[in-house]
């Protein structure tokens, strides 16, 4: 839609078939409907899913997220530039989703800001594959404490499949809570004054709204955030082996800078490392001062980004992206920029 909006690509109608009761949040099925045509009804869907593979008919939007090459979202995201997002809450969410947010115990007018750690129970049939994206809450401590400290409250997304989160001042569990919804969980993302996460697809309910997002345990190393003030931080790579952290030139010019499989890392005996809590802290505090105006920004640190993004060439996921790496993550790691 937005490369349509840019004069980039075709002009075409899109249909969407969602079938009743099959999609993964309906209230963002109703949000899109405002650009796709879009048909729920089983017999209608069953009737036009054929026409997905004629021709003249179909458009193949794997270019946009492609695997093994340079992702056009990418090139979209940053050519959009600061245009608004195609998504914007509907009056109706925004009122009865402030009335949900103080039954949450979440003081009228406070600050919140969107968590979520990835867990392995959402898609239980394939997590064999992405196993190596979780991350455990507790990694999230320091940055809680902070968010807290600064006067904000955390809400922990989720599927109703997640652990429990822990018992911290500051944090609510909405993810196990009774006031989970889907048209809550846009809600929250798109109105959160940022999303800190980690490497799973729920995220993209914020970026769909506009909403800057801080993402930790990224892996492969090729692949960033999109949005132009998302950042992120990715997961460190010890090769078996050579015995050691292979540097990020190393990973970017070898096969497993697009490793997407558990499998892959294995059979290349590479073992991914985990952010520590004081690098996910590090991420939120700048992700919270950019997002506050507050942000100082050091040559030093434009530096070292700029050479990370050169390592990043075509055929590369994120080549081009306009998002960054953590300033701080770059600086306690810049012996892996050589």
């Amino acid at each position: 839609m937005k490369e349509q909006l840019l004069n980039e690509g075709p002009t075409l109608r899109a249909v969407m078939l969602v079938p009743a009761g099959k999609s993964a949040n309906h209230a963002a099925v109703r949000y899109w409907s405002k650009y796709f045509i879009v048909f729920e009804n089983p017999i209608l869907v069953s009737f036009l899913k054929p026409f997905q593979h004629h021709p003249w008919t179909k458009f193949n939007t794997r270019k946009y997220v492609s695997s093994g090459q340079t992702a056009d979202i990418y090139r979209i995201y940053n050519n959009w530039g600061i245009r608004p997002p195609l998504l914007k809450l509907e009056q109706c969410d925004v009122e009865r989703g402030d009335e949900v947010l103080k039954l949450m115990g979440v003081p009228e007018g406070a600050w919140y800001v969107c968590l979520h750690a990835r867990e392995g129970g959402y898609s239980v049939y394939d997590e064999h594959f992405h196993k190596h994206r979780n991350i455990s809450i507790t990694n999230f401590d320091k940055a809680i404490a902070y968010i807290v400290s600064q006067g904000g409250w955390c809400i922990r997304m989720g599927d109703t499949s997640m652990s429990p989160a822990p018992n911290i001042l500051g944090l609510i569990d909405y993810a196990l809570s009774a006031y989970k919804q889907d048209w809550m969980d846009l809600f929250l993302a798109a109105r959160c004054k940022f999303f800190l996460g980690s490497n799973s697809g729920a995220q993209s309910m914020a970026m769909a709204f506009g909403t800057a997002s801080a993402l930790a345990g990224m892996a492969p190393l090729s692949v960033m955030a999109v949005g132009r003030n998302d950042i992120c931080i990715p997961m460190l790579y010890k090769s078996d082996e050579v015995g050691r952290t292979l540097t990020f030139n190393e990973i970017l010019q070898s096969k497993a800078a697009s490793y997407k499989l558990a499998e892959e890392y294995e059979k290349a005996r590479i073992s991914l490392e985990h952010n520590t809590p004081e690098d996910i802290l590090d991420l939120t505090i700048e992700i919270f001062q950019r997002v506050e105006g507050t942000y100082i920004v050091e040559i030093d640190d434009e530096l070292r980004q700029g050479k990370f993004k050169s390592m990043l060439k075509p055929g590369h996921y994120s080549y081009g992206t306009a998002s960054r790496i953590g300033n701080a993550f770059l600086k306690k790691h810049k012996y892996l920029l050589n």
